[in-house]
């Protein structure tokens, strides 16, 4: 796994462009790395660049829904696509919602398991199919190896229960992220009352560079804790009863003995959350 954020301070290209690799997947490309990258553009270039990459008698596994994947592909494409997506567009790979989440391939649906979380992980594993099945692996041989997944740390990381209280970690510090994130736990939850506590860590998150949709990201979400010391954080709880700001992590349980009905605690941040998790088990 790799995305478009610099190498190291000596070589400032992308880090997927030292992989040659035979199937690519790409599930969306969006602004962000506002330190490495002017605009969007400049993002859609480096995919570019690794796109060349691919043999011809490769696969690229996009989602062709994302408007900035094809974006890329008008720059030109010599390999061979096989698509998917979660819309109601023709993919050779498409994620259904029924009652559970389906996957619909030539013509037949699958149940997926039920042990992910939310609509995004859902599309991942829409994504890893397609991948593993330009290897021939069965569909059916990878649903059943799919129902074991445990999942990693901190990708809806099921961290236990305090007095009644769940709480998840989550690696989350994109907008789109964020609203996913919480939106595949109000899924999995529904009617119970949502807490993300949000800890902006990424350094296009403190440039600024997603303040115009971080409030509606966060406001999907019953309440919202912002752990940071900057004004532009603390311009987002004005005119707005959801979200409270507090500059340090030694006020978090002052915060929630004030919170009632708390049924599930959504921590998000690229950042460590040990110490956090830690002060909201033990006080």
């Amino acid at each position: 796994e790799a995305d478009e954020y610099d190498t190291a301070f000596f070589d400032k290209r992308s880090k997927f462009i030292h992989y040659k690799p035979n199937i690519l997947v790409i599930n969306n490309i969006e602004y962000d790395h506002a330190d490495i990258f002017n605009n969007i553009d400049e993002i859609i270039k480096s995919f570019h660049h690794m796109v060349r990459l691919l043999p011809s008698n490769g696969a690229a596994i996009i989602n062709n829904s994302d408007k900035n994947i094809k974006k890329l592909l008008d720059m030109g494409f010599w390999s061979r696509l096989v698509t998917f997506n979660n819309k109601n567009k023709l993919a050779n790979f498409n994620l259904l919602k029924k009652t559970d989440y389906m996957l619909k391939h030539t013509g037949k649906n699958y149940e997926l398991p039920n042990n992910l979380i939310g609509e995004h992980n859902h599309l991942n594993a829409t994504a890893a199919i397609a991948a593993c099945k330009q290897l021939s692996i069965p569909i059916s041989s990878q649903i059943k190896s799919l129902s074991t997944f445990q999942g990693v740390a901190k990708r809806t990381d099921f961290i236990g229960e305090i007095n009644g209280i769940k709480i998840f970690d989550d690696f989350a510090h994109h907008p789109t992220a964020i609203e996913s994130s919480i939106k595949a736990i109000k899924e999995r939850f529904r009617n119970k009352k949502i807490l993300t506590v949000f800890i902006p860590g990424s350094n296009s998150m403190l440039l600024g560079a997603h303040n115009n949709h971080l409030t509606s990201s966060l406001n999907k979400s019953d309440k919202v804790l912002i752990i940071s010391n900057l004004n532009q954080f603390k311009k987002l709880k004005v005119n707005n009863i959801k979200i409270s700001v507090i500059e340090s992590e030694a006020h978090i349980r002052h915060y929630l003995s004030r919170q009632k009905g708390i049924d599930i605690i959504l921590i998000l941040s690229n950042r460590n959350t040990t110490n956090i998790i830690d002060i909201i088990k033990n006080g």
